[in-house]
């Protein structure tokens, strides 16, 4: 009886764990798949591209260019992190290293592989200070002043313009 327990029990743990899935990263692509993927604190967080309804913003992966400030958002509203991030570039192929809020002294860089045809494309390794809003004020300055630091890991996107 003992081995007949054993045997179920390992039985069991094998198939467990054949049947969870690695959640896994989107390709790296330069096709304007419309994906954004990364680890965030070493948790795999990816993301489709979507369209907005009317106007109203949906999650999904928002790029925007303006002078020379390209903005990149994810959000999926089921993950407890989104990723976003800003950098000046001069709107080329290359590596940036000029990064909104980056950690000094982290190697923190966006690499743009693609930019044309309306398609960007590129991969990223950021850590970012992110400052939390004060919740507690006395008088005209806050209590609290608290940051957060996130690293976004292994990062690449594709998204048609």
């Amino acid at each position: 009886m003992k081995k007949l327990i054993f045997f179920s029990a390992i039985a069991l743990l094998i198939f467990a764990t054949m049947s969870c899935e690695k959640e896994e990263l989107p390709e790296a692509t330069r096709i304007g798949a419309n994906t954004l993927g990364c680890k965030i604190n070493g948790k795999p967080f990816t993301c489709t591209r979507k369209k907005t309804t009317q106007g109203i913003p949906i999650p999904g992966i928002d790029i925007g260019i303006s002078k020379n400030i390209l903005r990149v958002k994810a959000s999926t509203y089921s993950e407890r992190h989104d990723v976003a991030f800003y950098v000046e570039y001069d709107r080329g192929v290359g590596k940036y290293t000029n990064i909104k809020n980056v950690v000094e002294g982290t190697n923190s860089y966006v690499e743009i592989t693609r930019f044309s045809n309306d398609i960007i494309s590129g991969y990223f390794e950021i850590t970012l200070r992110e400052f939390k809003i004060p919740l507690y004020w006395k008088g005209e300055e806050p209590i609290i002043y608290d940051t957060i630091i996130t690293k976004y890991t292994e990062g690449r996107f594709d998204v048609q313009l």
